[in-house]
């Protein structure tokens, strides 16, 4: 990879090896990280991503749209319902 290069994880955590990701930047072997998930989630505070001037971070949230927001709260609320009749919730995804 180029030294200008970034890399964009928006898949699953673990693809990524945070520790030599951490390593490349500081290094400036490696331009940018951008991600929506990380191996472990919330972070810990010291990681040394949080710090970088160099990482964009979202909160694992980019699959958040109006249309899956209100498909989650209306899947949600069928579910307590589900539950007070003494039925069975669904399990599913909203992403199908």
């Amino acid at each position: 990879m180029k030294p200008t290069a970034c890399v964009v994880n928006t898949a699953r955590g673990a693809h990524i090896d945070q520790a030599a990701l951490s390593e490349a930047l500081l290094a400036n072997r490696i331009g940018g990280f951008a991600a929506d998930v990380l191996d472990v989630e919330p972070p810990p505070a010291d990681d040394p991503l949080l710090r970088s001037p160099r990482v964009f971070l979202t909160p694992h949230i980019s699959a958040l749209t109006s249309a899956t927001y209100r498909q989650t709260c209306l899947f949600i609320a069928e579910n307590v319902v589900a539950v007070l009749e003494g039925r069975t919730p669904v399990t599913r995804s909203v992403f199908r």
